[in-house]
């Protein structure tokens, strides 16, 4: 919209009115005076001159070739008529340089249209059912259709796209392109480019770096939260909370709670899910390429693929009502180190003894899962497969020795701590 007048008292003198030919301008001369003039076919403008010496004007709309449409200000060539090409139905434009596109006769045109502010829609020329509101809002979009922007420079340099919204201060700033996608806070997908069906909410959501540093943020991404997925550029990811998902490159990827999953950075880290403040979230803990991860609780984190992880280590007591039922192995190690049966096995790593269940029986075996030691079977018998040479280790043990195939013998250390032995001969 032209310059407002900010003394009206100076206004005094009416100067010209009303020339009867198209092109002929009336400009005042006098400080305080105003002239109105007739520039080009079907406008009329308001001209006045300040205290200042400045002029201002105010161009009231051409309506030729229009309906049930306004303009309001120095709107530039939004209405106009049918040898120049340009026409609108049911649309509103008010301010500076809105809608000023120059449109192609017969080709162009705006319909069921908002536009309010200065140079927004600046570039507009065909399309319609779009609503733009805030300076700079939409500045550069050409040809679009369904469009929502509110805020000042909300969407500025989209050049084509149906189906967005946008609402809030510098909103998708620098998207160019892009399909369905609803974007709403402060700098919310400001510098992201080239994205769609996407739903950020949060100020600087989804927002990249900078203008100079922009990036394209993905598409099928549901994002709340305060800079939630501010660096980015995945796939179908979805997640709720400060800073969720701030730097995840990865698709399929969930996470809730307060800066949860921000350290699955890797363009591989994929189908992952944290839930809780910091889950996926510790720094030198969780692995940034992680795949099918799970992480649940605060302070967890998932050191290797394919793993589950409920609660974190100052958990004491974990509750699982109802049936568990599982295939693999159950580790009781902390480390998370070893080779881990497949056979329903409970284990610990190392050198320690694994508790193996199958169809052939209940089994204690060695820790690479090979030699059976004890075991219980189906049929009810118990099977036993003692060393060449065992010795008690503390009083009250007993121990078995096969020493040869035809001899058994028993230790046993007693309260005294001396060791005594009976050998078994076999037939």
């Amino acid at each position: 919209m032209s310059q407002v007048i900010s003394n009206y008292s100076q206004i005094t003198r009416l100067s010209g009115f009303g020339f009867s030919a198209p092109g002929t301008s009336k400009l005042p001369t006098v400080n305080g005076e105003v002239a109105f003039d007739f520039p080009v076919n079907s406008r009329i403008r308001f001209n006045a001159k300040g205290s200042d010496g400045q002029v201002r004007h105010f161009t009231l709309p051409r309506y030729n070739f229009a309906t049930n449409s306004l303009a309001l200000g120095d709107v530039g060539d939004i209405f106009r008529d049918g040898t120049q090409g340009r026409a609108c139905w049911n649309t509103v434009v008010i301010g500076q340089a809105a809608a000023s596109g120059t449109g192609v006769q017969d080709v162009d045109l705006i319909t069921d249209t908002v536009v309010i502010g200065a140079y927004a829609g600046n570039k507009f020329k065909h399309g319609n059912g779009n609503a733009i509101c805030g300076n700079r809002s939409m500045q550069d979009i050409v040809d679009s259709a369904h469009n929502t922007g509110f805020g000042d420079s909300a969407w500025r340099f989209i050049t084509s796209g149906t189906d967005n919204t946008a609402i809030g201060y510098v909103v998708g700033q620098e998207v160019l392109t892009g399909t369905h996608n609803v974007f709403a806070g402060s700098y919310t997908g400001a510098f992201a480019n080239a994205s769609s069906y996407n739903i950020m909410i949060g100020g600087y959501a989804g927002a990249q770096v900078d203008s100079d540093n922009t990036a394209p943020i993905g598409t099928y991404n549901v994002i709340a939260g305060y800079a939630g997925f501010r660096y980015g550029g995945g796939n179908h990811n979805v997640g709720a909370g400060l800073e969720v998902l701030f730097n995840c490159l990865g698709d399929n990827n969930i996470a809730f709670g307060q800066k949860a999953g921000t350290k699955i950075t890797h363009v591989n880290a994929i189908r992952n899910i944290h839930i809780g403040h910091l889950a996926g979230g510790v720094t030198g803990f969780q692995k940034a390429d992680c795949v099918n991860g799970i992480a649940i609780g605060y302070n967890t984190y998932n050191d290797i693929d394919n793993q589950v992880v409920l609660g974190n280590t100052s958990v004491t007591h974990t509750v699982l009502r109802g049936n568990v039922s599982g295939i693999g192995g159950i580790n009781f190690s902390q480390d998370h180190t070893g080779t881990p049966p497949t056979n329903g096995a409970i284990y610990r790593s190392g050198t320690y003894l694994f508790i193996t269940m199958d169809t052939n029986g209940i089994y204690f075996n060695s820790a690479n899962n090979a030699t059976n030691y004890f075991g219980v079977l189906p049929t009810g018998q118990i099977m036993m497969k003692p060393p060449a040479s065992a010795t008690p280790a503390a009083n009250g043990q007993m121990t078995f020795e096969a020493t040869s195939n035809t001899e058994i013998k028993v230790k046993l250390k007693g309260s005294d701590g001396t060791v005594r032995s009976a050998s078994l001969a076999l037939s």
